[in-house]
């Protein structure tokens, strides 16, 4: 790019050059040289004069100086035998500057008649026309010069940013995205900075959201999956007369996992909330649709319990019915796999939020749940990251969810309110 550019300005230099000092040199020749002749025709009146007091015809270097007669005859002097054409003209009382073979010739005519020549060889001229042109050629070099080294620094100044903002570009398509480019001070390269960087954000929090849903979606799954793992190998130990109550479980499950893999992609691919409001008790009501039949197999009972007086209309959320159902399933499962009992899922509108409680009868043996709230489990090992799961879910709709009581063992959800 820095050799492409340094030969357009220089090709862009030297054509205007052209383009201005080619006419610009024809016409400074050809004032020289009027002004060379008008110079040697002065010369050529004052020589006059003097010859016309002193009758002495005086001597110049590089010249040539006549007089001839009125007949055109040399008189004295140096000078050709017979008179040339500016000459003649002087004798016809006419100055004038002519050029003659080799010489440039200048006649004047004298008082007494006849004629003065002064001549001088028509290259000395010339050279004096080709040193203004060799001084206006200089100007043109120096010209050029600058305008290269000119674009030379800026060239630089342009190629550096670019291939830091191409270092830049490999580092981020190699999965590097925290890098940053420097702003260079150019509006144009930093505009394309300032989109990489924002490019290189969208691509890390597209990533992270792909590999949080994995995580999330493999918790999710872990559960039902190890629950059909232990109803088919009690199965296998211990056959039932009936096989449906089996199928019902392995159903159950695959509907909790088909359930939970909807709602975790669905929020992975939604990045902000589009503003639409959800009934409070419809979320309720369809986790307890969703976990019914999963309790009656453990032999426990779930209970649903709406505040009097509160309608449809009145709980209202602007969380994502995704978001809320896998928190809601985190809860009741906890309860289901961890508690023990009946679990109460209790629904109020407290000042200007809804709140759901999830309690069961067990006794919460964590360690300081208030101040880790990422740690809420009712026992040690890998069933904490379901808590972490909803708590970060929540967290992201504007929603909390937290421990509240340890024995019986209550776990409160506050929502957003629509309006609020």
């Amino acid at each position: 790019m820095q050799r492409r550019i340094l030969a357009l300005v220089i090709a862009m230099t030297s054509a205007t050059l052209i383009a201005l000092l080619v006419p610009a040199a024809f016409a400074l020749h050809a004032s020289k040289r009027t002004e060379l002749e008008h110079e040697l025709l002065n010369e050529a009146f004052e020589y006059g004069h003097r010859y016309d007091s002193t009758h002495i015809v005086g001597t110049m270097a590089k010249h040539q100086i006549a007089v001839y007669s009125r007949d055109g005859t040399l008189v004295e002097g140096d000078g050709p035998r017979s008179a040339g054409t500016a000459t003649n003209r002087a004798l016809a009382d006419n100055p004038a500057v002519v050029r003659e073979g080799d010489r440039m010739v200048a006649a004047v005519p004298l008082n007494g008649g006849g004629a003065l020549r002064v001549a001088e060889a028509s290259h000395e001229s010339d050279l004096k026309a080709l040193e203004t042109l060799a001084r206006l050629s200089a100007v043109a070099l120096v010209t050029i010069t600058i305008a290269v080294f000119i674009a030379f620094r800026l060239t630089r100044r342009i190629n550096r940013p670019l291939a830091a903002l191409a270092t830049t570009a490999r580092r981020l398509g190699g999965g590097d995205f925290t890098v940053r480019p420097k702003m260079s001070g150019l509006a144009e390269i930093d505009d394309v900075s300032t989109a990489l960087m924002s490019a290189a954000e969208r691509l890390a929090h597209v990533i992270a959201r792909e590999r949080r849903l994995t995580n999330e979606t493999s918790h999710q799954l872990r559960t039902p999956l190890a629950g059909m793992r232990i109803a088919i190998e009690a199965e296998r130990a211990s056959p039932r007369d009936d096989s449906s109550t089996l199928m019902d479980e392995l159903l159950a499950a695959i509907d909790r996992m088909d359930n939970a893999i909807a709602d975790l992609i669905a929020l992975g691919r939604t990045v902000d909330r589009d503003g639409s409001t959800v009934s409070v008790i419809e979320l309720v009501r369809r986790a307890a649709e969703r976990w019914e039949h999963s309790y009656r197999i453990a032999g426990r009972t779930m209970r649903t319990k709406v505040t009097a007086g509160v309608g449809p209309k009145d709980i209202q959320t602007i969380a994502r019915s995704a978001a809320i159902d896998t928190v809601l399933d985190v809860l009741l499962d906890n309860a289901l796999v961890h508690g023990t009992g009946t679990v109460c899922v209790r629904l109020d509108f407290v000042l200007v939020a809804p709140i759901i409680w999830v309690e069961d009868e067990g006794v919460f043996s964590g360690d300081d749940p208030m101040a880790q709230p990422y740690e809420m489990t009712h026992t040690r090992g890998q069933h904490g990251l379901g808590l972490r799961i909803a708590h970060a879910l929540a967290d992201a709709e504007g929603a909390r969810v937290r421990l509240i009581k340890r024995t019986p063992t209550t776990f409160e959800l506050i929502l957003p309110a629509a309006g609020a």
